[in-house]
């Protein structure tokens, strides 16, 4: 019998790792999670680090755990990329019954992509795409009756206008509501126009808008102003990653879409927000905003894994893509 084969991606990291945690939680007790989970590194492991991990015995557990978090990108590069690849169709037929092995891609995989060709076929993918638009305000309401309390449908509108579709950020806004209104209460429009961030989607703005300037010194004040709010390191990061990854989408229109009407109809984004990705989306080349928002879902991974702690992390990145002023 052949070993268990995942493949997680897409944009909805929250969604993803309540699934996977849920995964684990089916095969592996919890208790054992430290001795049967593994968790590597996709842009630095070697094949024959992975054959390895997968082709360890299980202990005190029914079966191993393999995670690999970031190996995509690598698989499309010609000359590592493809002899990784070649290693991989030799080794996922061949899997242990007693491994579990799941690729995790905090991006969309194209159906092209050569890890969803070779995962298909053997295992299961699965896509984890944000919700939006109704289906966006539903998942606010739902989370917020999870929490015990009640939202009104306009404070799940601006909530949604003003977090976006990152459920994980709308997670962390719907607690501090909650936790205003008490069990029972109820959140309205005027509470999360309060709290949930005028005020701190202006710094986000502020901040994205210094380093589109190249103003590291104006980029690290608004960076330490947001901190001195006390928001959670990761938190400002995933608004940092989120106004960066609407700034690549409205690269990516064409021409004749890119006014503020028209990104807001097709994004998805209150008018407001929509003026100002559209402005600020001009201050930058596509290559500027990739090569950012790359480095940027790098140092969310490096949080999340321990290698860094979370300030020191975000205030590296930032002099490190908002220039020398």
């Amino acid at each position: 019998m052949a070993g268990m084969l995942y493949l997680f991606h897409g944009e909805d990291i929250l969604a993803a790792r309540e699934a996977l945690d849920l995964l684990l939680r089916e095969k592996i007790p919890p208790e054992v999670w430290d001795l049967a989970v593994s968790r590597l590194e996709g842009e630095s492991l070697t094949p024959a680090a992975l054959i390895e991990h997968c082709q360890a015995l299980p202990f005190l557990s029914p079966c191993r755990a393999v995670i690999v978090e970031g190996l995509g990108k690598r698989l499309e590069q010609k000359g590592e990329g493809e002899a990784f690849l070649a290693r991989l169709r030799d080794l996922l037929p061949r899997l242990p019954s007693s491994t579990l092995l799941i690729f995790w891609e905090r991006a969309r995989l194209a159906a092209t992509h050569p890890l969803v060709g070779l995962v298909r076929p053997l295992g299961e993918v699965r896509e984890f795409t944000p919700p939006r638009g109704q289906d966006l305000a539903r998942w606010i309401a739902q989370e917020v009756r999870r929490q015990g309390a009640e939202i009104t449908p306009a404070a799940c509108d601006l909530l949604a206008a003003t977090v976006g579709t990152d459920t994980w950020a709308l997670r962390h806004e719907v607690e501090k509501l909650v936790t205003y209104v008490g069990p029972g209460g109820r959140i309205d429009e005027r509470l999360v126009d309060e709290l949930a961030s005028e005020a701190r989607l202006s710094d986000i703005f502020a901040l994205v808008d210094a380093i589109g300037q190249q103003r590291r010194a104006r980029a690290m004040l608004e960076l330490r102003r947001l901190l001195q709010a006390g928001h959670h390191p990761l938190y400002i990061l995933s608004m940092i990653v989120r106004q960066f990854r609407l700034l690549l989408e409205v690269k990516g229109l064409p021409a004749g879409e890119r006014r503020p009407e028209a990104v807001a109809r097709t994004l998805g984004l209150h008018p407001f927000v929509a003026e100002k990705v559209v402005n600020q989306a001009q201050r930058f080349s596509r290559e500027e905003l990739q090569r950012i928002y790359s480095r940027l879902v790098e140092v969310d991974r490096e949080i999340k894994t321990g290698r860094r702690d979370g300030e020191v992390a975000l205030e590296l990145a930032v002099v490190e893509v908002a220039g020398r002023q």
